[in-house]
């Protein structure tokens, strides 16, 4: 009988077999990423939490400080394979970056040693907070440090990644004036979007300088005015609320449903776990409402005279600087991707509004989860080994 693989169509039927895409494999990475660190917060929970890890360790003398630190210290080593991976391993094997391997290690360096230092002063403030005055005193704390991380975000993304400002003067740059004059930064990493940062009134829109190189005066004058509509809309100001309450909301039921009296080290490390799986579900939910944002901006440029077509090239090019996947299958793009496909995109953009939304609230939650001690703000799929992108996750 003749072997199948000796048919002559079966070289054809291998070579249509689908081939990994960087997006594809990003989003694999992800999914591991994020699944191992629920798993290991869930063991650790169901084991004892904060107490049977901190005795575990012997540290069950140790100083608050020196806890913390150990285990911030395990979490960087921890992360380390999967940003390797995703950082240096996957953007070279898809032609995404030209960095050899110790530029890429400096680079993570810098970015972890700024969010271990963050993180371990969050967790002593918590803790002081907590003792002095509750539950409610821990909730607060985070919260302010929250609305500290919105207002102080740009310059802690220059801390974290080594972002520099563009040389030329951003008025010498722009077709059209705008009412909110824009700081153009500079990065190596092609998936830096910028975007806003800061409180309101105080608020600055943030521009990667590549858009500059890459784009068109008449492309970057649309993509300048589709974010001005993110502010005019509303709905950067909502994805900024429902990230934080999302946040404050986990911390709240992390405290309630681990039963601990957050005064000590111990049962800080046990919210911070059961926190880590509230995160994860907010990477389940907060999606659907992230990309309406970005529906409400689309459809308020061609409300504004933008036509169907430049819009269209617009999006396409600047999904080419991001994983470059136009089009992605409907159960993926609802659970994983906060930001719609290009496809996904041009068909919202001429239909009726379908409600408004919150403008990349689970990719702002990611970071202002530093606050909250969770382990999943760059596990994710967009920003795994990336520090660039690690405090101002990429977008649209």
């Amino acid at each position: 009988m003749t072997q199948l693989s000796s048919h002559p169509n079966s070289a054809p039927m291998a070579e249509a077999r689908p081939q990994m895409t960087y997006a594809r494999a990003r989003l694999w990475l992800g999914i591991s990423n994020v699944g191992f660190f629920v798993v290991l917060a869930t063991v650790l929970l169901s084991l004892g939490g904060g107490s049977t890890i901190i005795s575990a360790l012997g540290l069950s003398s140790a100083a608050p400080a020196v806890i913390f630190a150990s285990l911030l210290g395990i979490y960087v080593l921890l992360s380390l394979p999967g940003d390797i991976v995703g950082g240096y391993i996957l953007p070279r094997r898809f032609d995404r970056t030209t960095i050899g391997f110790g530029q890429f290690l400096a680079h993570w360096l810098r970015g972890v040693a700024i969010q271990f230092a963050v993180m371990l002063a969050a967790s002593l403030i918590l803790l002081a907070a907590a003792q002095r005055f509750g539950a409610m005193g821990f909730v607060t704390a985070a919260g302010l440090m929250m609305l500290t991380f919105v207002q102080f975000q740009l310059p802690l993304a220059r801390f974290v990644a080594r972002i520099r400002n563009y040389a030329a003067s951003p008025t010498e740059l722009l077709s059209t004036e705008q009412s909110l004059q824009p700081v153009v930064v500079e990065t190596h990493d092609p998936g830096f979007v910028g975007g806003f940062t800061g409180l309101p009134g105080m608020v600055k829109l943030v521009l990667p300088a590549d858009w500059i190189r890459v784009l068109t005066p008449a492309e970057l004058d649309i993509q300048l005015q589709r974010r001005m509509a993110l502010l005019s809309t509303g709905t950067r100001m909502r994805g900024v609320l429902v990230a934080l309450g999302w946040n404050l909301l986990g911390l709240t039921a992390a405290i309630y449903l681990t039963g601990v009296a957050v005064d000590s080290a111990a049962s800080i490390v046990s919210v911070s776990l059961c926190f880590t799986i509230w995160s994860f579900l907010g990477l389940l939910l907060l999606p659907t409402v992230s990309r309406r944002g970005v529906y409400e901006a689309d459809r308020r440029v061609l409300l504004n005279g933008v036509s169907r077509q430049d819009l269209e090239g617009l999006i396409r090019k600047l999904d080419q600087l991001q994983e470059g996947e136009p089009a992605r299958p409907s159960g993926v793009e609802a659970i994983f991707h906060p930001v719609p496909s290009v496809e996904n995109r041009l068909r919202a953009a001429v239909q009726p509004d379908t409600g408004r939304g919150a403008y990349h609230a689970v990719r702002m939650a990611l970071p202002l989860s530093w606050c909250c001690l969770g382990l999943l703000s760059r596990a994710v799929h967009c920003n795994c080994g990336r520090p660039s992108v690690w405090v101002m996750l990429p977008g649209d």
